[in-house]
């Protein structure tokens, strides 16, 4: 058990710190026994009890010197003063304590942190060392290593997915959780894509890679869960601010003790007592460990400063299309006019829509290719972004759009189909108008329903104290109204072209309110840009969600939003926790029974060590925190 401990945590115990805590800690046990032994020679424990303190505290005064030529009081500083005073004060094994306690205390910091790495390290593991490749119509293994872009795997029952890539052939039943947090295996076949790290439940898969190594999604969640370690929060910078007054402050009440009460062993005690460090130590340990139960989750936050934002957000934005709905689309209604057959109609729809790269124009192009159409390549084609397109196919000029851009192309509309599109609108259809040659010739309407778990995450949002939830769209207001009653927004912003999402979010931002703005990744990007938090949903098919958006939600569950604002508020709950209990109070507790002589020197740096070491276990929790939100299949699913 000793040599799976040491191997697992080597990195942390193969440094000089942990090896100066081991040989202060060897020479305080000697120097210990030799005194409850009554050793024969009498200057052998102090001697030995020194020395220790000389080792573990050579570190701590280099800190304290660092400090000083940075013209900054740290805790350090307060250490080494309780150092010299208890060897001047001839409490040489309670200054070895003292310097062992602090070491030590840094060690066990660094264990724990080590252990948060390892909770999202581990993931790489999961990719398996050997990998079974189909080339030339025969199988060979070989390792992983030698796997390269565009090579073809075979992946049989109960093994690891070795690679992202896309399904050749083979249907199977796979478990994402170490991608997406979700424990429900999902049923892939053919053309769907499969990421690394993931196992194969039942069936048999070949598949072409597609990326590999730390390229593939699950290297991308080590690698930014990494780099959101050191990206501190703003109240972890405040604690490390407000900790420099505590060596003063403490420094002036031990004087003032010792003025008082004449007795330097109290002074002494409580400068030890009172070291800062689990005030240091309550926000870092906090954080890192809300990242690792995040990433475990499938929420990857990229700093610290991201989570605390979230837990503090005034103004939740939704963009509407494969955020609250699943951006599905389908034609729900054709209305022709002017004697045009379906069959034309829809032909000449769909070829103007064809190369579109918006929802609404692939599903057009769909319906159209489902009907087995013959859809030709248009011989022209634009894009007016927000409002529609315009194609041109052999002689005829084709327009489809919202009714703006067929005004501004001097079509006309009729009465009677203003009133049909504005029924179709309120009843949650997206309406499209459709000219030919200048000419109104009908409508087509499409419908995206609501996501099944919207109502249920909104409202799961709306409890854990958001005040305003909206939804920013570019479908017209009445649709939007529409969609917005089903899934519980507060408020919806309707006819928004992509500038005009960012103005709003921009807007919420300049009024002071802590704004999440939650979209795909890849539309709505300066939306998402300039929000307080930017959450892209769906990230783990799309590098770019990875890659721009402060906080990647790996699948497309709204639940994840609400999960994300829990977890936040429990971060900043176990950071208060850290703070008000186990840093002031304790360390009030101690000061005071310092300053009536109830402990001893010894028995402060004891208490004091308590204290940090109660600070770094309370965060740890965070690490295997299961429950969120109350009912959810997210919280089921670590």
């Amino acid at each position: 058990m000793i040599k799976k401990f040491y191997a697992r945590y080597e990195p942390v115990l193969s440094e000089p710190m942990a090896r100066i805590s081991i040989v202060t800690g060897f020479l305080i046990l000697i120097a210990w026994i030799l005194e409850l032994t009554h050793f024969s020679i009498t200057w052998a424990s102090p001697v030995i009890a020194t020395l220790a303190a000389l080792v573990g505290g050579f570190p701590i005064a280099q800190w304290a010197w660092a400090g000083i030529k940075a013209r900054e009081i740290t805790a350090n500083q307060l250490v080494v003063i309780a150092l010299v005073a208890s060897l001047l004060g001839g409490e040489y094994l309670a200054a070895a304590v003292v310097a062992f306690i602090m070491i030590f205390g840094g060690t066990l910091e660094e264990l724990t942190t080590h252990k948060m790495k390892l909770s999202i390290s581990d993931l790489m593991n999961l990719t398996p060392p050997k990998v079974t490749r189909r080339k030339k119509g025969k199988e060979e293994v070989v390792d992983l290593d030698e796997i390269i872009l565009g090579d073809v795997i075979l992946v049989r029952t109960g093994e690891r997915i070795p690679v992202d890539g896309e399904i050749t052939s083979g249907d199977g039943v796979i478990n994402e959780a170490p991608i997406t947090g979700e424990s429900v295996p999902v049923d892939k076949s053919a053309t769907a894509e499969v990421f690394a790290g993931t196992l194969l439940e039942s069936g048999a898969l070949t598949i072409e890679t597609t990326k590999v190594g730390t390229d593939t999604v699950l290297g991308r969640i080590v690698e930014l869960v990494e780099a959101a370690e050191g990206n501190e929060a703003p109240v972890q910078r405040l604690a490390d601010k407000y900790a420099k007054y505590f060596t003063p402050i403490i420094l002036a009440i031990a004087i003032a003790v010792w003025i008082y009460t004449k007795d330097y062993h109290r002074a002494l005690t409580i400068v030890i007592v009172a070291c800062p460090c689990g005030f240091v130590l309550a926000t870092p340990t906090a954080v890192m460990a809300g990242l690792a139960n995040g990433a475990r989750r499938g929420i990857l936050v990229k700093g610290g400063k991201y989570l605390e934002a979230i837990g503090k957000a005034s103004v939740v934005a939704f963009d509407k299309t494969g955020t609250l709905t699943y951006g599905k689309p389908e034609v729900t209604d054709v209305v022709l006019l002017d004697g045009m057959n379906e069959e034309e109609f829809l032909t000449l729809t769909a070829t103007a829509e064809k190369l579109s790269e918006h929802p609404l124009g692939r599903t057009i192009y769909q319906e159209g290719t489902n009907r087995g159409l013959d859809i030709p390549d248009p011989d022209f084609f634009n894009v007016h972004v927000g409002k529609g397109v315009c194609a041109k196919v052999g002689q005829r000029h084709i327009t489809v759009g919202k009714t703006e851009l067929l005004a501004e192309h001097e079509v006309q509309t009729l009465p009677a189909t203003n009133e049909k599109c504005r029924t179709l609108e309120d009843n949650g259809r997206t309406v499209l108008s459709v000219a030919v040659d200048g000419e109104m010739k009908g409508l087509i309407a499409l419908a995206d329903q609501p996501r099944q778990e919207s109502q249920a995450a909104i409202a799961a949002i709306k409890e854990q104290g958001i005040e305003k939830i909206v939804m920013l769209t570019g479908d017209n207001a009445r649709v939007a109204a529409a969609i917005g009653k089903q899934v519980g927004v507060d408020q919806t912003y309707a006819g928004l072209l992509p500038e005009d999402k960012l103005n709003k979010v921009t807007e919420f931002v300049g009024a002071g309110e802590t704004t999440i703005m939650i979209g795909d990744g890849i539309n709505d990007a300066p939306a998402l840009a300039t929000a307080t938090v930017g959450i892209a949903m769906g990230a783990a098919g799309a590098d770019v969600a990875i890659e721009t958006a402060d906080v990647a939600l790996m699948t497309d569950d709204l639940n994840k939003v609400a999960e994300a604002v829990a977890l936040s508020k429990l971060v900043l709950k176990t950071i208060r926790q850290n703070i008000t209990y186990f840093a002031v109070a304790f360390n009030a507790l101690g000061v005071i029974l310092a300053s009536r002589g109830d402990i001893s020197a010894i028995g402060g740096a004891i208490m004091h060590n308590i204290g940090s070491i109660a600070v770094v276990l309370n965060s740890s929790r965070l690490i295997f925190r299961k429950k969120l939100l109350p009912d959810t299949q997210a919280d089921k699913s670590i």
